[in-house]
């Protein structure tokens, strides 16, 4: 918090500039919202709503009726699962009475804990209570022999932990078994092939490309990618940073850090493995259901498929796993758009899990 106008108020503040803002649910004004938008941004999807002229109960404050009222509102803006984030409501008013008066008055009216904060420098008086999940806030502004009143209403809501089904709490033990044996291993290695299908079928098919890695925690790693037997890619540690090749090309440096993640080489971020190598995790927020299927007549304990819906990304990715190896033998990710479905197979050869000393012996796949 700055003086009290909390970083609450200036995040909601540089949210409503960017993401237009956000509210809740249980506490909602009887008054219905007016504008819906739905977006999609790097926060993710959310719906916007607002509505114009903020109620008192909006605010949790009587507006001052001495005066011009300028503008007033309130936003709200829920998650994909109408979950609320934040609601913001303000009025804007304009008064020429004294501001010694209207800072007692919202002193009294915002009751007990409330507190007055003045500004030598502008002579802008705050008058305030809460705390960053719920404050209400009146600024008191000098401006050209009148003055201003803005009145606002910032509430944050914590998103409840998710809470898993038994079935679903299966599916997150087999994902955390497969993560920690790739997160875990000191040395991996593994060739992919990738093949991308089209629905419908595109003019002139990608061709399969070939991948290869290698990994030695924490900053050695090569990577050749091949299409028909050509290298189009290659990427290697030298010196203590990546060096970036491609045909025709001048080599391109980049630095590592400490450590190698999922930054350092963005070629591979589609790669549900690579992911794995460098610490990230199959299970976000974004991932909306969670299944496990058997693999033909193959024993779970032995091998099984598990099914991730990513709604933000509209994709579901499919794991084959190899329980006895704690290896993934293939990912399917299918992305659905508007002219039809993109289905990306990636096969994993040869995977090699090296295990840290002490831990349990190397795991190779055929």
């Amino acid at each position: 918090m700055l003086s009290y106008r909390p970083v609450v108020l200036l995040v909601c503040a540089l949210w409503l500039a960017a993401l237009h803002a956000p509210l809740r649910a249980e506490d909602a004004p009887a008054a219905p919202m007016e504008k819906e938008t739905v977006y999609t941004d790097a926060y993710g999807t959310v719906t916007q709503l607002y509505r114009d002229q903020a109620t008192e109960a909006d605010l949790g404050m009587p507006i001052w009726q001495d005066g011009a009222l300028q503008q007033s509102g309130i936003y709200r803006v829920r998650d994909r699962k109408s979950r609320d984030m934040v609601r913001y409501a303000f009025a804007r008013i304009s008064t020429t009475q004294r501001m010694e008066a209207i800072a007692d008055f919202y002193l009294q009216a915002l009751g007990k804990g409330a507190r007055r904060d003045t500004n030598k420098e502008t002579g802008e008086v705050m008058v305030f209570i809460g705390d960053k999940s719920n404050s209400r806030i009146v600024t008191i502004s000098p401006k050209n022999g009148d003055i201003l009143l803005l009145l606002e209403h910032v509430e944050h809501f914590t998103i409840p932990p998710r809470v898993y089904t038994e079935q679903e709490k299966q599916v997150k033990r087999v994902v955390e078994e497969i993560s920690r044996a790739y997160l875990q291993a000191r040395h991996i290695a593994y060739t992919m092939e990738q093949q991308v299908e089209t629905d419908p079928p595109a003019e002139k098919p990608a061709p399969v490309l070939t991948w290869k890695v290698d990994f030695r925690r924490p900053r050695q790693f090569t990577l050749n990618v091949s299409a028909v037997g050509m290298i189009g890619l290659e990427i290697a540690t030298q010196g203590g940073k990546l060096i970036v090749t491609r045909p025709g090309e001048e080599a391109v440096e980049r630095e590592i850090g400490a450590a190698l993640s999922s930054g350092s080489v963005p070629e591979m971020r589609n790669d549900p493995i690579a992911g794995l190598l460098f610490g990230d995790t199959l299970l976000s927020d974004q991932v909306d259901s969670l299944a496990l299927l058997p693999v033909g007549d193959t024993p779970p304990d032995r091998q099984v498929e598990v099914v991730l819906t990513y709604p933000e990304d509209n994709a579901v990715l499919h794991l084959f796993i190899d329980r006895q190896r704690h290896v993934i033998t293939r990912a399917v990710t299918v992305v659905r758009q508007e002219e039809g479905q993109t289905r990306v197979i990636r096969t994993y050869l040869n995977t090699v899990l090296e295990p840290a000393p002490g831990a349990a012996t190397t795991v190779t796949s055929p």
